[in-house]
């Protein structure tokens, strides 16, 4: 989607929102000349209230983005970067992340990263993989830009330059709380001296992410926040810091791990990396979700992905997916997720494919699916051979339906906690899903309230379609179209045959793209 065109849809999106608060205003307001005035002693209410957008139509709007980074690091390798549980590891992996999420601190949306693997050159180095996350992004490349040209620069900088002496830190009236006044120089001071200006999130939020990784050398846990800043003069300003520390009571620990840092004239790390063509690449990735069905005695413990025997279970199980993929195009990673209990005495393992430059479903899943039915998936364990399943596109949708007759107990119905409202669920959901027993796919029914028009004149039933393996609109409508030219849905509700609404409402994939 061009940026052009994501920014047309936000203009819309933001049209039906306010067009939607308008018209909550119209709503049983008779004569109209009392809209005016009525509109006036709502203003303040109305202008401090957030009417959001909904979730799920910004996620429409700017979808969740995964991409890998692989960057090449002129620093040497050792060998306790093969081992994730070790604090070497663990360190480095942390630097990186921080470093690179400073980075996307001036870019649109929201970004995540997480190093996947660190691995060794010939030379000695390291190479780091890099997952990206974006969310609410209306421009995809300004990822690789920023992370390309910084990288390819050779010195990779999240750090501030600071006052030599301009450190103080005391205790607050909490034993665990401490305020830090610390004077930066070269910053942009005027535009720090207003809360809600873009320079203030963004310097804020990258200091609080430096001040976290000073700490992570420090015991215990600590949290930063920066609440303002200081002391403007020319390019220099005081931010006013509050950390909060639990499990650790060395105060002089905790400070020298910004003092000797402020000190020397900088807080924050760097990295250096290579600038040749061979020093950085970046790719798309997309995730697939697939469950198999493992012969393997289930135990509660399973369930618990942090407990021992889960990372035992998935280390014995996650390199044989993985192999499947040895001859596929593109590089595929296996992550396993989590467990459940399956039928009988086996396990429902739910894992992640995650997919490098191959974005083919149907050559991923045939890949698996052949496997299993050959029996070739074995090693200490067995799968059966109907227990795989590769989850595909789902399509949601919103049916309206303006009922042509009002139930006795409507008031009661209009509460989607209510025992009248459950019970017509009950009743009324399964009879709408037999509609569906023609179509393709699968089908899932799910009523959400019983409404009724401010005036008490017109009664309908708002319910959510979801649909997997047919997105076709055409024939998600046609059946319930047709059953209600009879007058009727199901066997107790009449309906109106000429006022249905139907609104596709998101789609959400078994991929991230």
């Amino acid at each position: 989607m061009s940026p052009e065109e994501r920014y047309l849809r936000s203009v819309y999106l933001n049209y039906q929102v306010c067009t939607d608060v308008v018209r909550h205003y119209f709503d049983g307001l008779h004569p109209p000349t009392s809209l005016v005035q009525y509109l006036l002693d709502q203003r303040t209410k109305f202008e401090n209230a957030e009417k959001k957008i909904p979730n799920y139509q910004w996620i429409k709007l700017y979808p969740e983005v995964l991409f890998r980074a692989d960057v090449h690091i002129a620093e040497k390798y050792i060998d306790s970067y093969d081992r994730t549980d070790l604090n070497d590891y663990k360190e480095f992996a942390e630097r990186i992340n921080t470093i690179f999420t400073c980075l996307f601190d001036s870019v649109d949306g929201d970004q995540k990263v997480k190093v996947v693997n660190l691995s060794r050159f010939e030379s000695g180095e390291v190479l780091a993989s890099a997952e990206i996350t974006s969310q609410y992004n209306p421009d995809d490349r300004n990822i690789k830009q920023t992370l390309e040209a910084t990288v390819n620069s050779g010195h990779v900088d999240a750090s501030i330059e600071t006052s030599p002496d301009g450190f103080s830190f005391a205790k607050q009236g909490v034993s665990d709380m401490y305020k830090m006044e610390i004077n930066l120089t070269k910053v942009n001071a005027a535009a720090l001296a207003l809360k809600d200006t873009k320079e203030f999130r963004i310097m804020a939020k990258t200091l609080e992410r430096i001040l976290l990784l000073l700490f992570d050398t420090v015991p215990g846990t600590q949290s930063v926040e920066v609440e303002e800043f200081r002391n403007f003069t020319s390019d220099c300003a005081t931010a006013i810091c509050k950390l909060t520390s639990e499990n650790h009571k060395d105060d002089k620990r905790l400070e020298e791990a910004i003092s000797i840092p402020t000190s020397e004239g900088r807080l924050g790390k760097t990295l250096k990396t290579t600038c040749t063509p061979k020093g950085f690449s970046f790719k798309e990735v997309i995730v697939f979700a697939a469950e198999i069905n493992v012969k393997e005695k289930f135990s509660k413990t399973l369930e618990n992905s942090n407990s021992n025997e889960f990372k035992a279970f998935a280390n014995r199980v996650q390199p044989i997916i993985k192999g499947l993929y040895d001859t596929v195009t593109g590089e595929q990673d296996v992550e396993i997720v989590k467990c459940k209990q399956g039928p009988s005495d086996t396990v429902l393992v739910l894992f992640h494919l995650i997919s490098h430059e191959n974005n083919d479903e149907e050559g991923l899943r045939a890949v698996t699916e052949s496997k299993i039915r050959t029996e070739s998936l074995t090693l200490s364990y067995g799968i059966t051979d109907d227990g795989f399943s590769f989850e595909t596109n789902k399509c949601m949708f919103e049916f309206t339906l303006r009922l042509a007759e009002k139930y006795s107990d409507s008031k009661d119905l209009t509460n989607p906690k209510s025992e009248a409202f459950k019970s017509f669920k009950e009743k009324v959901q399964p009879e709408i899903l037999r509609l569906y027993d023609s179509v393709c796919g699968c089908q899932e029914i799910d009523i959400l309230r019983y409404k009724i028009e401010s005036s008490g004149a017109a009664h309908s039933i708002i319910f959510k379609l979801t649909s997997i393996d047919c997105s076709d609109e055409s024939k998600l409508k046609e059946p319930i179209e047709i059953q209600i030219q009879t007058g009727q849905l199901g066997s107790s509700l009449k309906v109106c045959a000429t006022d249905l609404h139907f609104e596709k409402l998101t789609e959400t994939g078994n991929y991230i793209r």
